[in-house]
């Protein structure tokens, strides 16, 4: 066919690799070869040509005729820029910036000028504005667009700081002093401006004038925050600890009474006894201190004053011991505020700690003398009882609740040291009727109240307790109690061995049917009938915990996850092969021939039941990352180069339990360096089948076998089960190249690598048909 003249035009840009021919490249080596240091020599020049000054963005310019068109260009490509995006301010500064760059500041002016027609609400305009005028050296200017730019925008604090800034670096103190009083002039000045006046006088060593901002701060704010900046600039600032005192003491006067008393704020009369403390006026300190403690009723802040109350008394007490004097205002208050409310449990809980500490102390520093300690444990006692008996609301306090049955356990204990072992158990039995077990959990409860029964032999009491327990708030703290409550009672003579053992087997498999994800159940089940030496029912549960776990693991949302419950299967199979290993041994130092040789078979058994279930795990990531690369690529996406990030683990853990296995199988022979035969060809007899039998299912699981696939699809699936088996193929090979011989390395290759066979897409018909 005949080329029209546009033929070229028309192909593109591959015209012009139709028309580039073929180059003939020599590859052969040159007789004349460059040294290192001829290298290094060029490499140096080739540094110094692109040095800065022959650097891209310098533009070399050798006569005024050229920099006139220089200027010229970029002044009209900058002048478009700023018309089509004149919205965005980077714009004009740029282009005001180029022409400060040209020493043409008239011009510079003239842009930002027109810039602040679209931006003069932005105060970063002004800032870049008066930054350039003073970075050229236009002083009065860059203070004349400063003080515009705070008369347009007088609530951007940015705009007052840098121009305090500007004009304190320039020496002016008088010109900062009257920008302060014009910025506290202003419309809602902020609080950091009359904080940094008060800084800047006291900085020029103007005490009075400081003291005049400070009293204007309180004045227009009056504030907590406000007061306690105008004393603790006294104190630390001027150095003036009673003017500190009196500015806290017109605090205290000024403030509502919730922020003098601690109902909202307890800092003002806090920062007051440090300043009467600074200034060496302990009496009133304290004297502050006992007011406070006497009218404060909240407990945060009750917590804090006495905090700072003990610290003071520390430091600057005259007795013998400092904290007593707090210990007697804070039993006073808690008094207070139980004769206010008899039902204040936190009044109880914190008097009886207060008592049981104050016991403690008088019981260490007077052993000989113990009517004071007796008093005062007996008074903890009264207040521990209250605490038990106040009836809290569960339903709308769950929390509370839970702190209460923590009190009444504690209770329950003092009360059975004393022998009263009926009041102890009404406690508790009170408690638990009381608590609310829908909205909170506390199997703590049920468990102390069993231990008593317990401990006074009422074993069937405990049991139905527990039973109770398991009931109404089951969790594995009760059935521990229960297993350990069968224990005692075995070892006491209330249970036989058997009836002992029948009653944990049903706690275990009651346990399990409520938690079975908790794998110290089964492991505790799995363990007493190890001790009971049913061999075969801890085997059985093992086997059935490592089931119930894998399916589990299949089931979690996340990796992490997966593999915190793969961590249970790894510990239930390396537990399982123990048990074999140690009664394999306790066999053999019988000599029980043919029960060796059972047992071996059995436990070599087990090998190939832990590898193929991790294989299996394995061979699960593998599935679900084809379908999720499937989903993304298509059915003959290329296969990745090397193993995907999502199968790491899978493979490693694979790695791990070829290894473990290796160690077990191996047996060592009398030549050092070598293994018996029999050992080493099980290993292998492991590899060669499981690369039949995966090969065979993966391609099923591929479609491999699919008849209705088409002929590439089918050849994919081959490459990927391939693929998919690498990590089997890599272990075999280790194995051999570490415990085998070259030409068993060698085998594996031929058998690893499965000739490819040709398939004929139009195969021959037979002759004979035809004559036929």
């Amino acid at each position: 066919m005949k080329r029209r003249r546009d033929h070229a035009e028309n192909m593109g840009p591959a015209a012009a690799a139709l028309r580039r021919r073929s180059v003939f490249r020599d590859a052969r080596a040159s007789a004349t070869q460059l040294t290192a240091a001829q290298l290094l020599a060029d490499a140096e020049e080739m540094q110094r040509s692109a040095g800065p000054s022959n650097s891209s963005t310098t533009v070399v310019i050798n006569s005024p005729e050229e920099l006139a068109l220089y200027r010229q260009r970029t002044r009209a490509e900058l002048e478009e820029r700023v018309k089509r995006g004149y919205t965005f301010l980077g714009n004009w500064v740029k282009y005001a910036r180029w022409e400060a760059q040209q020493k043409d500041s008239e011009r510079m002016r003239s842009v930002l000028e027109r810039a602040v027609e679209f931006h003069g609400t932005n105060p970063v305009l002004w800032r870049d504005y008066a930054e350039l005028e003073a970075e050229y050296g236009f002083v009065n200017h860059a203070r004349s667009v400063w003080d515009r730019g705070v008369t347009a925008l007088p609530s951007a604090t940015d705009l007052w700081l840098k121009y305090l800034v500007f004009e304190q670096a320039a020496g002016h103190d008088n010109r900062v002093r009257d920008l302060f009083n014009r910025w506290l002039s202003g419309p809602a000045p902020p609080k950091c401006a009359w904080e940094l006046f008060a800084f800047f006088e006291a900085q020029q060593r103007r005490v009075d004038a400081c003291r005049d901002v400070l009293r204007r701060y309180v004045e227009a704010h009056g504030t907590v925050e406000c007061w306690l900046f105008y004393g603790s600039t006294e104190l630390n600032v001027l150095k003036s600890a009673d003017r500190a005192a009196m500015v806290y003491a017109a605090a205290m006067e000024s403030l509502p009474e919730d922020y003098t008393n601690g109902v909202k704020d307890c800092r003002i009369p806090l920062a007051w006894a440090d300043a009467l403390v600074a200034s060496r006026k302990l009496d009133e300190a304290r004297e502050l201190y006992h007011n406070l403690l006497n009218k404060c009723t909240v407990i945060g802040a009750l917590d804090l004053v006495f905090a700072a109350y003990s610290r003071f008394e520390r430091l600057y007490g005259d007795g013998a011991n400092p904290e007593s004097l707090a210990l007697v205002v804070a039993k006073a208050m808690y008094r207070r505020r139980i004769a206010k409310d008899s039902c204040d449990f936190d009044a109880y809980v914190s008097q009886y700690l207060l008592l049981r500490a104050a016991q403690l102390s008088s019981w260490t520093n007077n052993q000989r003398d113990g009517d004071s300690s007796k008093a005062l444990w007996r008074e903890a006692l009264k207040c521990l009882a209250a605490a038990a008996d106040v009836r809290v609301d569960g339903e709308k306090d769950p929390v509370l609740a839970q702190r209460q049955a923590v009190i009444v356990m504690a209770y329950a204990r003092l009360l059975e040291v004393r022998g009263n072992v009926t009041a102890a158990r009404m406690a508790l039995a009170k408690c638990i009727r009381h608590f609310p077990f829908a909205l909170a959990s506390c199997p703590r409860l049920w468990v102390e109240a069993a231990a008593l029964e317990e401990r006074s032999n009422a074993y069937s009491q405990a049991r139905k307790l527990l039973g109770a327990a398991l009931n109404v708030s089951a969790c594995p703290e009760v059935f521990d109690a229960a297993l350990q409550l069968e224990e005692k009672a075995c070892a006491t003579g209330e249970l036989t061995p058997e009836e002992r053992v029948q009653r944990s087997r049903a706690i275990y498999q009651t346990a399990i049917k409520q938690f079975p994800q908790n794998f110290s159940l089964w492991e505790g089940y799995a363990k007493m009938e190890e001790r009971e030496e049913q061999f075969h029912r801890s085997d059985a549960l093992r086997l059935a915990c490592i089931r119930s776990f894998s399916a589990v693991a299949r089931a979690a949302a996340s990796v992490s996850e997966r593999y915190k419950v793969l961590e249970n299967v790894d510990q239930a199979w390396a537990r399982r092969i123990a048990l074999k290993r140690r009664l394999l041994r306790g066999l053999k130092k019988r000599m029980a021939g043919n029960e060796v040789e059972e047992f071996s078979a059995s436990l070599t058994q087990l090998y190939q039941e832990l590898l193929d279930s991790v294989w299996g795990e394995y061979r699960y990531e593998a599935l679900q990352w084809r379908e999720k690369n499937l989903m993304s690529g298509g059915i003959l996406a290329a296969l990745p180069q090397q193993t995907p990030q999502a199968l790491a683990p899978a493979v490693a853990r694979w790695a791990e339990a070829v290894g473990a296995v290796t160690n077990f199988v191996l047996v060592p022979a009398q030549c050092e360096g070598q293994y018996e035969a029999s050992s080493m060809e099980w290993m292998r007899s492991m590899f060669r089948g499981l690369l039949q039998r995966e090969r065979e299912v993966l391609m099923q699981e591929l479609g491999g076998r699919d008849e209705n696939a088409s002929f590439e699809a089918i050849q994919h699936a081959k490459r990927l089960v391939e693929f998919l088996l690498t990590p089997c193929v890599a272990e075999w090979r280790r194995f051999e190249a570490t415990y085998g011989t070259t030409e068993a390395l060698e085998a594996t290759k031929q058998f690893t690598q499965p000739v490819k066979r040709r398939t004929r897409l139009f195969a021959r018909k037979d002759t004979s048909d035809n004559n036929i």
